[in-house]
C-alpha cells in the first residue's frame, strides 16, 4: 500500500502486513484521504474488498460516503471480471456465487437513508458495460424496495439487473464503444445482445425474474423495443423499473456534449419517452432521486 507525498508514492504498508486501527488513525491524523495499490495488485485488492464488503457496509462508524465508495469499487471490480474478457466463457457456479453474495450483502445498505445521495457522486462516470451495470443496479434496487419488494425478490431480481448487459461482452468492441453512431448492420448486431446474454448465464440457476431482466430490458411498453417487441403487461414491473434506471444512466453518462444533467435527462424521459416507459414508476424514480438530493429540488411538473 502506498501514499502520495510531494508528488511521490511512498510505501506505507508491505505485502502481508495487517492493516490495523493504528494504521488508519495515523492516516487520518496526517490528513491522508487516499492510498494506492500497484496496478498488478488490482485484482487482489478487488477480492479483498469483496470478502470484507459485508463488514464494511454494516459498520456504522464509517461515513456513508466511504461505505458507498467501497461498494462501488467492489461491485465494479467483480463485474470487470464478468465482462472483462473479449469472448467470455459462460458464467460459472463460482462467479454466480460471488455475484449472489454481493447482491445479498449490499441490499440493506442500498436502501439506507443517505446511501443513494453518497452514491450519486460516484455514478457520474465514463461509460463501460460494467460501470453502467453497477450504476443501474444501484438505482434499480432502491426503486424496487420503494415498491415493496421483499429481500428474496430483490436478490433474485438484483442478480439480473447486475447482469442485464452481459451479452455486450459477446459483441465486437467497435460496436459497444460507438453505441451512438452505428450503421444499420451494426445496430442489428447490437440488438442481439439480450439473447446472447441469456445464453451466457444458461449454466447457473438464475431465477425467472433475473432472466427477464437480461432478455427484456430493451423492450418498451408501446412494443417498439427489442428483441421481440414485447409490450404492455407482458413486461414485468422489475424490468420496467430497470428500463427507467437504464435509460437515465445512459443519458447522464453519454460521451461529450450528448451527456445530460440529471434534471435534463428526467425532463427528456418525461416528455419524449412517455409512451415507452412506465410513467408511475418514473414518478417514483424522480421522487426517489429528489429525496436523495441527487440533483436539487424537482419541480412538481416532473413528478
Amino acid at each position: 500500500m502506498f501514499i502520495r507525498k510531494d508528488e511521490r508514492l511512498i510505501l506505507y504498508a508491505k505485502a502481508g502486513e495487517t492493516f490495523t486501527e493504528r494504521h488508519s488513525r495515523r492516516l487520518h491524523e496526517n490528513g491522508t484521504s487516499e492510498v494506492y495499490v500497484r496496478v498488478d495488485q488490482r485484482q487482489n485488492f478487488g477480492l479483498y474488498l469483496e470478502r470484507h464488503l459485508a463488514h464494511i457496509l454494516e459498520d456504522d462508524r464509517l461515513p456513508v460516503e466511504h461505505r458507498a465508495s467501497a461498494f462501488h469499487c467492489a461491485t465494479t471490480e467483480l463485474l470487470r471480471d464478468t465482462f472483462g474478457t473479449r469472448l467470455p466463457a459462460p458464467v460459472d457456479g463460482i462467479l454466480f456465487e460471488r455475484l449472489q453474495s454481493l447482491v445479498t450483502m449490499s441490499l440493506r445498505f442500498l436502501c439506507e437513508q443517505g446511501t443513494l445521495k453518497a452514491l450519486g457522486q460516484l455514478l457520474d462516470c465514463d461509460f463501460s458495460a460494467y460501470s453502467h451495470s453497477v450504476n443501474v443496479y444501484a438505482l434499480t434496487v432502491p426503486l424496487l424496495a420503494r415498491l415493496g419488494y421483499a429481500q428474496t425478490d430483490l436478490v433474485r431480481t438484483g442478480l439480473g439487473v447486475l447482469l442485464h448487459d452481459i451479452g455486450l461482452a459477446r459483441l465486437p468492441r467497435a460496436i459497444t464503444r460507438h453505441r451512438h453512431s452505428l450503421t444499420k448492420h451494426e445496430e442489428h448486431i447490437y440488438r442481439t445482445h439480450p439473447t446472447l446474454g441469456v445464453g451466457l448465464v444458461a449454466q447457473v440457476p438464475l431465477s425467472q425474474e433475473a432472466l427477464h431482466c437480461i432478455m427484456l430490458h430493451h423492450e418498451r411498453l408501446d412494443g417498439s423495443g427489442f428483441p421481440a417487441g414485447v409490450k404492455d403487461e407482458n413486461i414485468p414491473t422489475a424490468v420496467r423499473a430497470l428500463a427507467i434506471a437504464d435509460t437515465y444512466d445512459l443519458l447522464t453518462t453519454a460521451p461529450g456534449e450528448a451527456r445530460l444533467t440529471p434534471f435534463m435527462a428526467l425532463q427528456l424521459m418525461r416528455s419524449e419517452h412517455h409512451s415507452t416507459l412506465d410513467l408511475y414508476l418514473l414518478r417514483e424514480f424522480i421522487t426517489m432521486l429528489s429525496d436523495a438530493e441527487m440533483a436539487g429540488v424537482w419541480p412538481d411538473t416532473l413528478r
